[in-house]
């Protein structure tokens, strides 16, 4: 049987890192922060948005992209010309 399953073409590796589900775990480990007290959490919540701002944000044009993967954003905008509370910018 692993023989078999050798000779099959691997699937491709599904790598990309979302925007939408980092903004998911921010948010969850924010709340976990509130509620529980435990600077885990708030360290975890504070290095997610550290990577969304240097990943999957564009400070020049303001535009939040959709997807990171090796090193590279995709083309497409979540949200552009925005402030953002999130990030800071009221």
């Amino acid at each position: 049987m692993l023989d078999a399953r050798a000779k099959r073409v691997r699937p491709h590796l599904d790598d990309k890192i979302l925007a939408s589900w980092n903004g998911l775990m921010l948010s969850a480990m924010a709340r976990a922060y509130a509620v529980l007290g435990d600077e885990a959490y708030r360290a975890a919540a504070e290095r997610n948005l550290v990577f969304i701002q240097a990943g999957l944000w564009d400070e020049k044009t303001k535009t939040l992209f959709h997807r990171w993967r090796d090193g590279e954003c995709d083309n497409i905008q979540l949200i552009g010309a925005l402030r953002l509370p999130a990030f800071g910018r009221h």
